[in-house]
């Protein structure tokens, strides 16, 4: 009621009267958005942490957890639930699905609108799993089936339990008057009721509440009176109004009290509107022992690593606890290291993978969960979607981390949906950090960071840093982390500033630099590495610009309004303190030349803002070889440009 009605003591702050504030740390997960489909997957990796916390197989029967969540029929029939109960199915969780089956709906036949059989079969199409239907206007039916569903979970076989009901209004409700304040419900002893609804008559309206109130109150009555529960009525007046009366005292008790606090005021929301968790504070290593790795050599060891430090980290993936680690290596080197709990396959569902790992987090685990490719994300996008506003909305501590691997993959040509960067689409969801390492020592920090962080992170890993000797790093072996929405300059300078982000870009960019220092032609370019993509590290930039007069952003991605690119651009335009040192009249985006991803080899270099070249290099013994570095002949022409531009400058002013 406090959260319905905005008062300043409910649990949301007034934030969101349409989600139950609900009680993770009491085993009740609250709705994350009217379609509450996207909860049954959150449900299952909660309920999969809770089993890992106990003596699951000793507890005595009736003691173990098992799972509940709820649906209607129409949430119910989603690609993202089907994923869910798939995963449910395999690891055999003791859950229950509840469907509400509208059989009666005020406008339109439930039938037709959503295309229903009985919908309990469908449990035939998943192993072991079992089918329940009832009338849910009946209440021996329901608790019997209740009773039939939790023994069938006690013994690991999931439930999809189907009740049948009546829909009342359901989408209709815009069109519907009703009492809601105090005065009048204490007036005229109404609970919340109709005045009228649109497009019904009076004749039609008391049919339809004599089937959708009367009859299941009257059933449930004689049931009660048949158990000896409640005695007989013999007035005119039937029991169930005695019921509701006492119910309805009950709830204007309630709402006396709720309507006497005070709303939620402008000036108290003001207080704290933050939309991520704190970061927490960042400690490096003891300058002790390190060792050179690669940049996904040292992905595997930092996962590795966290497991063996807390047995509640889990990785999920498609084909990540293989010994090769997956199509990528990304995880070669974990399996049979690690608790076998720790690490496991997923199947190709990327919205139940990203709701199993939300909910195994917010069940007190630290979970990863890696898309194949980046772009096979947007299968997931919406769990994505659903975790972003949970912090602002009701402080929901969400500890898990998204493995988004992006970029050039083995010199290119597997085409837009394995090699695409999606920073663009996750940045505006608002609440997901979203980071991406350029080289090994980078990795580990800021992994680790993300490990700790209260909040869902994003990580961006560049594919073609793979192996390459450019991204090889000294990794301490003694823990750190990277301050997580801190960037960090690579490269000092006095003249340019280059802001850019991912192992690529950076590389090149700081290449670009040392080369045109080198020629003895622009000697003070400084390369900023955003570290983490968002919430982006302006105050940094700012300082920089205050100093060479001169900005350019770079990055992989498309440089369309769309992108992070010209969001930050954006929000730096908004720095007096940026524009009043500005020499150059604008800011340019250097990304991709085309928005999609061709193909063909020469297609994508082309598009690519850099380019790979081989140099002449020393190893630790002296013996000389060919390395391959980034460079960016674009960015060496953007560069020239912004110089030249001061150079002219100068001279009118002279």
């Amino acid at each position: 009621m406090r959260n319905h009605f905005g008062r300043a003591t409910g649990g949301n702050k007034g934030r969101d009267n349409n989600v139950h504030w609900g009680r993770p740390e009491q085993n009740i997960i609250p709705f994350m958005c009217s379609d509450t489909g996207r909860t049954v997957g959150i449900t299952a990796g909660f309920l999969a942490k809770r089993m890992l916390d106990v003596d699951w197989e000793n507890l005595p029967a009736g003691k173990r957890p098992v799972g509940v969540a709820t649906v209607g029929e129409g949430a119910f029939q989603q690609g993202g639930v089907y994923e869910a109960l798939n995963h449910i199915a395999v690891l055999k969780l003791p859950f229950i699905l509840i469907i509400n089956r509208n059989e009666v709906s005020l406008f339109t036949k439930s039938e037709e609108e959503h295309g229903m059989d009985d919908l309990s079969k469908r449990a035939l199409a998943f192993a072991g799993m079992v089918g329940i239907s009832a009338d849910g206007n009946d209440a021996a039916a329901v608790y019997s089936a209740m009773n039939k569903a939790l023994d069938a979970a006690q013994s690991r076989h999931p439930v999809i339990l189907e009740l049948k009901n009546y829909r009342l209004t359901g989408h209709n409700e815009d069109q519907i008057k009703r009492t809601f304040s105090y005065e009048e419900l204490s007036e005229n002893r109404k609970f919340f009721d109709v005045e009228n609804i649109f497009g019904v008559d009076a004749e039609g309206l008391q049919e339809f509440r004599r089937q959708a109130e009367n009859e299941p109150l009257r059933r449930a009555q004689k049931y009660l009176v048949s158990q000896g529960i409640l005695k007989g009525e013999t007035s005119e007046h039937p029991l169930h109004d005695t019921i509701i009366d006492e119910e309805r005292e009950r709830i204007q008790t309630i709402l006396a009290r709720v309507f006497s606090e005070p709303e939620i005021t402008v000036e108290e929301d003001k207080k704290d509107r933050s939309i991520f968790p704190a970061f927490s504070a960042s400690y490096g290593s003891d300058g002790g022992e390190s060792k050179k790795m690669k940049y996904n050599q040292v992905f595997a060891h930092i996962i590795k690593t966290l497991m063996h430090e807390d047995e509640g980290v889990i990785y999920r993936g498609e084909d990540v606890a293989t010994k090769e680690g997956g199509v990528l290596g990304l995880t070669r080197g974990i399996l049979g290291e690690v608790k076998p709990w720790q690490i496991a396959n997923f199947g190709i569902s990327e919205e139940a993978l990203a709701a199993f790992t939300a909910g195994w987090a917010l069940a007190g685990g630290r979970s990863f969960g890696e898309f194949q490719f980046g772009h096979f994300f947007w299968d997931g996008a919406v769990i994505l979607r659903v975790l972003g506003p949970q912090w602002f909305q009701k402080k929901l501590r969400f500890p898990v981390t998204y493995i988004f691997p992006s970029g050039v993959l083995h010199g290119g040509g597997s085409g837009e949906y394995h090699e695409a960067w999606m920073e663009r689409y996750i940045v505006p969801m608002s609440g997901i950090v979203v980071i991406a390492p350029s080289n090994a020592y980078d990795l580990v920090g800021l992994v680790r960071a993300a490990h700790e962080y209260d909040g869902p992170v994003a990580v961006m890993l560049q594919m073609s840093a793979g192996g390459t000797d450019e991204f090889v790093s000294d990794v301490p072996n003694a823990p750190y982390t990277l301050p997580l929405g801190k960037a960090n300059i690579v490269r000092e300078g006095s003249d340019f500033t280059v802001v850019a982000y991912g192992a690529a870009c950076v590389a090149a960019a700081k290449n670009e630099a040392d080369a045109l220092a080198q020629e003895g032609k622009r000697n003070s370019v400084e390369v900023i590495d955003l570290r983490t993509v968002y919430p982006w590290d302006t105050e940094t930039i700012v300082r920089s610009v205050q100093k060479t007069g001169r900005l350019v952003i770079m990055h992989e991605d498309h440089a369309t309004p769309g992108s992070v690119g010209q969001m930050l651009k954006g929000e730096l335009l908004e720095h007096d303190e940026l524009l009043t040192h500005l020499i150059t009249p604008s800011i340019p985006v250097l990304g991709a030349s085309t928005p999609f991803i061709p193909s063909q080899h020469n297609l994508v270099w082309d598009r690519l803002p850099y380019e790979r070249v081989d140099i002449d290099a020393t190893d630790e013994k002296g013996r000389t070889y060919k390395k391959t570095i980034h460079r960016s002949q674009k960015l060496r022409s953007l560069i020239h440009k912004g110089m030249r531009f001061k150079d002219s400058l100068l001279r009118r002013v002279s």
